[in-house]
């Protein structure tokens, strides 16, 4: 009995405590509820994964409450963050002792290559080319501008009348703008969501002498028409280059498309 009390002790006195908090609106100052801390204890701000967003002091306590100054900050606090009491030495070297969070940078370039299955007729693939900016503005959202160039070319065999299938070729200038979310950004592999909406110039050539419009069923044009996108993209999170794999619906003109896509982003410096 006495071994096993002994045990407990111990597992208990090395425990490292998590404790959940509340900040102000400029995330400067924070409240912890809970008698384990008090002034002068150093404090980290943890993702689930242990990866350090914050350092902070405790300078108060009122009844139960802890008062926490936040003294370096690489990221936002979000809600499923936790606060750690730390050694004072790891908290003047934090970088030697724990993996710090990388945060969503300011502005970010993208480059994406896709392939496009696109709906104008069967197994119709064209590859895209599109360079993205992203600004971001709060927690975990941007809003961005795409500027892309689609081409794809095969045969056409929609409403021909019995004819030969004929040779097709169509490209599209996109510029579109959106929101963009990054879910779970502290996480290794984060997921991005993405929504755009914007206009497309388009254009057609068509063999055989065929109408364009009654052989594509209105679906792809020469001219301006209707650039939209939805996708998800499982990115990368590293300093660095941050390579990203996704997926996309592709609303060309009347036509729907599914797209996947290989990217690489990185952050104006």
């Amino acid at each position: 009995m006495k071994k096993l009390l002994a045990l407990l002790v111990c597992l208990w006195s090395s425990h490292s405590y998590a404790f959940p908090f509340k900040c102000d609106k400029e995330q400067n100052r924070c409240e912890v509820q809970t008698k384990r801390l008090t002034v002068g204890d150093k404090i980290g701000v943890f993702t689930s994964d242990k990866q350090l967003v914050a350092l902070g002091e405790v300078t108060d306590i009122d009844g139960g409450r802890r008062i926490v100054k936040i003294t370096k900050k690489w990221g936002p606090l979000l809600r499923n963050h936790d606060i750690d009491i730390i050694k004072d030495e790891f908290s003047t070297n934090p970088e030697s002792h724990y993996t710090i969070i990388t945060p969503l940078p300011p502005m970010v370039w993208d480059v994406q290559l896709a392939l496009v299955n696109i709906g104008v007729g069967d197994g119709f693939f064209g590859e895209e080319v599109s360079g993205l900016f992203l600004k971001h503005f709060a927690r975990d959202l941007s809003y961005y501008a795409r500027l892309s160039y689609l081409t794809g070319s095969g045969k056409a065999s929609d409403n021909l009348d019995g004819a030969n299938a004929q040779s097709l070729k169509i490209s599209n200038i996109g510029l579109t703008g959106g929101l963009s979310e990054m879910i779970q950004p502290s996480s290794t592999i984060a997921v991005r969501l993405d929504g755009e909406l914007g206009v497309g110039i388009g254009n057609v050539k068509l063999g055989g002498g065929f109408n364009e419009n009654k052989v594509l069923n209105n679906r792809f044009k020469d001219g301006a028409g209707l650039d939209a996108r939805v996708g998800a993209a499982a990115v990368w999170r590293r300093d660095g280059l941050q390579p990203e794999l996704g997926l996309a619906i592709v609303h060309l003109h009347s036509s729907n498309n599914a797209a996947i896509f290989i990217g690489v982003n990185g952050s104006f410096r």
